[in-house]
């Protein structure tokens, strides 16, 4: 059984590398994707791969990175970074994701542009989910 960090970065990394099947090959078929910027929802393999071959593309972030996975049971909090153009000028900005893995694969993934939001959600989750 892979740690709850593990599973994250192992298919963080397969996104990286471009490759789709290995990011949905860690997703369970009912899995919820909130993306940055939430302009909509993807649920389960068929719009997971859509917002992975398509719509990521339309979206003006980009250059998504993770730096830090912290777990607690089978929540994580990641603390990344992603690119965004602004007039001229390419600007940093911090990302922070929340994910649950249940049964080894990932349930959910929600993205916060907020650090503040992302941990009161973050722990509002940790007190709802049953302790390992």
């Amino acid at each position: 059984m892979g740690r709850t960090e593990d599973i994250v970065q192992r298919y963080y990394e397969a996104f990286r590398r471009g490759d789709i099947d290995g990011v949905l090959e860690g997703w369970d078929p009912d899995g919820l994707l909130i993306p940055l910027g939430r302009r909509r929802q993807y649920r389960g393999h068929d719009e997971l791969r859509r917002y992975l071959e398509t719509d990521i593309e339309e979206a003006p972030e980009f250059d998504f990175r993770i730096y830090a996975i912290l777990d607690q049971g089978n929540l994580a909090l990641t603390f990344g970074r992603y690119s965004v153009q602004e007039g001229e000028a390419v600007i940093d900005k911090g990302v922070f994701c929340i994910s649950e893995v249940v049964d080894q694969k990932l349930v959910s993934w929600e993205a916060f542009e907020n650090i503040g939001e992302a941990l009161r959600t973050f722990r509002q989750r940790l007190s709802a989910s049953p302790s390992d």
